[in-house]
């Protein structure tokens, strides 16, 4: 617990730099643009899509799911709250590095398609074997996992690949359904729209299986996910 709170103490902090730092917000002037479509007709023209802004949605609501409640997960599997954060930081700090590395080298639409359908792949491999494992240390006493040099460099191992796959996919994926609503409309609708449509959803899904899984424990709430 005194660990956690030293944590929590840390991430105020932190909070409160970022804070004061947005009054730079204020030197930026304000952009000059061209009035594009209505709302509504921006909304309009992006459900036409909407198994892919569905699809999209969920994805995303997951791997924030997963963001905000690793370390509680992993905690209910017997590591203690150090080595939870630490696996929760390695699952956001890889899919910053890595989401901004890809998005860099992607040249066209074509290969935003490319990568996120193999970044999607190794990311769902990658939770099946980390479930097959949760499964496996679920059987083990809190002393034993939290003890083991190899089940805590693996589950930091499971993070790393699931932070760099599936939350660093999240730019590719916006961009993608971007792409896709503006694909074959004489509308061009702006990715505002697109993108508020996907978080509409995924930050309604993250928020409502928050709800479940702080009620159920461990391997319920891997198997959920």
């Amino acid at each position: 617990e005194r660990d956690l709170k030293v944590v929590f103490e840390y991430q105020t902090w932190a909070a409160g730099v970022l804070f004061v730092g947005m009054g730079t917000w204020f030197w930026i002037p304000p952009l000059e643009v061209d009035e594009g479509v209505s709302v509504r007709v921006a909304v309009k023209v992006s459900m036409r899509k909407w198994r892919r802004l569905g699809c999209s949605g969920l994805i995303v609501g997951l791997t924030l799911l997963l963001q905000g409640m690793n370390q509680f997960i992993l905690s209910s599997f017997g590591y203690t709250s150090t080595q939870a954060g630490i696996a929760n930081c390695i699952y956001q700090a890889t899919s910053a590095i890595v989401g901004v590395l890809v998005s860099l080298k992607i040249k066209d639409a074509s290969g935003v398609r490319t990568t996120l359908r193999k970044m999607i792949f190794w990311g769902g491999l990658g939770y099946v074997l980390f479930a097959i494992f949760a499964s496996i240390i679920n059987e083990k006493t809190d002393e034993d996992v939290s003890g083991s040099l190899f089940d805590v460099a693996l589950v930091y191992f499971f993070m790393a690949v699931l932070g760099s796959t599936l939350m660093g996919a999240l730019p590719l994926i916006l961009l993608s359904c971007i792409n896709i609503v503006n694909e074959d409309s004489s509308y061009s609708v702006s990715e505002n729209v697109v993108s508020g449509l996907v978080y509409i959803e995924a930050m309604s899904l993250a928020a409502g299986m928050t709800y479940v899984t702080t009620e159920e424990e461990g391997m319920v709430n891997v198997l959920v996910v």
